[in-house]
């Protein structure tokens, strides 16, 4: 595959994302101003102080035929494929096209970056808080001035008004796996009721929005039923709040952020972009939309005369991570670090295998991992600072720690925001307990187990 008006990519840089696109420079602009938008937004509601999510890597295509070559069946009618949302390496991915269906388009991915981005600074939400989150954030429009949120989302207000609502024990133990995450007959859907509840969290007091949010998130590590945590927040009976909720979704509500488009503006760095770089994206794209021979294809044009280059050896890695060739990647990733990786997943996979080279039989022996464990730990904690929110270096940090010859009190509490990631919470407790029993601290490691 050849790339679309190669000559013509330019390369749209802010601290929040970055813009590659075939596009020209006036629409390219415009397009990342409004992304930014929204990253203004999550930054100001959401994350915590001293946090953000790590830029998203966009691709803005000029046609939506371009768009479909790489993402999909050129085939497709126009409707059929809006975008394409993906993770690489822990960073999100979004590929558009500024052809028709571009608000349905932004919709999708502000709800989907919401979701991410949430994970990726450090907050380890139940899905009913994250997804209905997402859901409000989706709607935003920007204003002279200011970006808007909390605007009707698919007649969800009504449908909650009208439709029977899913149980709190169901709603709140969701996952995408469930029946109950789409419309199942006359009850609402899943979607429909996240909305409802965090809508009427972040805009039933819009001046008190981040400190609700904020004491939400905390609420939720305690308590695990919606309807409790939510009527623990605003000071009522759980028997209360949906009867609160609609009355909330009959007054409507909005929220107004300053945002100054023109600033934004001149913060975006506009440069030609390097066709190594755009070959790597395009062979993401490829490669998250399951074009194997594509995507290779994008990946050797981009190793010609680039072959140095960290996004390279990134790509590299992880084709070698899914052709099962696992020596191959720890090597490139390697070699990305040593050129100047900012990708945690490149530290993380690096910092697993030196804790697998001091086990033995596949199994770790307490406090005898030597120089080994201490490198893992110096690169899970450049893992996490890249990315807060990933749940996997959190269990190889408590592992690390468990090899390591010595460890502090202080090592405990490291691993403590793990213990809410999902999936790995558990694995992250039972080192802590392991540590707490090293520590002497028995009565503590047997309240962790």
């Amino acid at each position: 595959m050849t790339l679309p008006a190669a000559e013509q990519w330019l390369r749209l840089e802010s601290e929040d994302i970055t813009v590659l696109t075939d596009a020209a420079e006036k629409q390219a602009l415009e397009f990342a101003v409004g992304y930014a938008a929204f990253r203004h937004v999550f930054n100001t509601l959401l994350a915590p102080d001293g946090r953000r999510p790590p830029p998203t890597q966009l691709i803005l295509f000029r046609k939506h035929s371009s768009l479909a070559k790489y993402c999909g069946n050129e085939r497709n009618s126009r409707t059929e494929l809006l975008t394409i949302t993906t993770e690489i390496d822990g960073r999100a991915l979004v590929a558009f096209s500024l052809e028709d269906g571009r608000t349905e388009a932004l919709r999708s991915a502000f709800e989907f970056e919401t979701i991410w981005g949430l994970r990726r600074v450090g907050l380890m939400l139940p899905l009913w808080m994250s997804q209905g989150t997402g859901e409000v954030l989706s709607t935003l429009r920007i204003e002279k001035g200011k970006c808007v949120i909390g605007l009707r989302r698919d007649n969800f207000d009504d449908v909650l008004l009208i439709k029977r609502w899913h149980s709190w024990p169901e709603f709140s133990v969701v996952t995408p796996a469930s029946v109950g995450y789409y419309d199942v007959g006359q009850t609402c859907s899943f979607h429909a009721q996240a909305w409802g509840v965090m809508h009427w969290v972040l805009l039933a007091k819009p001046d008190a929005a981040r400190d609700r949010f904020a004491a939400l998130a905390r609420k939720t590590q305690e308590i695990s039923q919606a309807d409790d945590a939510l009527a623990a927040i605003f000071g009522i009976a759980p028997s209360e709040v949906k009867d609160a909720i609609r009355r909330h979704l009959r007054r409507g509500g909005r929220i107004e952020i300053p945002f100054d488009a023109e600033i934004e503006r001149t913060r975006l760095a506009v440069t030609n972009a390097g066709k190594a770089e755009v070959h790597v994206r395009l062979n993401d794209l490829l490669r998250a939309a399951g074009r194997m021979s594509d995507a290779d294809a994008e990946l050797e044009q981009a190793r010609e005369g680039a072959a140095d280059d960290r996004l390279v050896k990134e790509a590299l890695a992880r084709r070698a991570v899914l052709a099962n060739k696992t020596d191959d990647a720890i090597a490139l990733y390697r070699e990305a670090i040593a050129a100047g990786s900012t990708n945690p997943w490149a530290f993380l996979i690096s910092a697993i295998s030196w804790l697998d080279s001091v086990s033995s039989g596949g199994r770790d022996s307490e406090g005898q991992g030597g120089e080994s464990a201490d490198t893992a730990v110096r690169e899970l904690r450049q893992a996490l600072e890249l990315d807060p929110g990933n749940g996997d270096a959190y269990r190889a940090l408590g592992r690390a720690f468990f090899l390591a010859e010595r460890i502090t009190p202080e090592n405990v509490e490291e691993l403590t925001p793990g213990l809410a990631a999902a999936g790995v919470g558990p694995w992250v407790r039972c080192y802590r307990a392991l540590l707490e029993r090293r520590l002497g601290r028995i009565d503590a490691g047997l309240a962790d187990l």
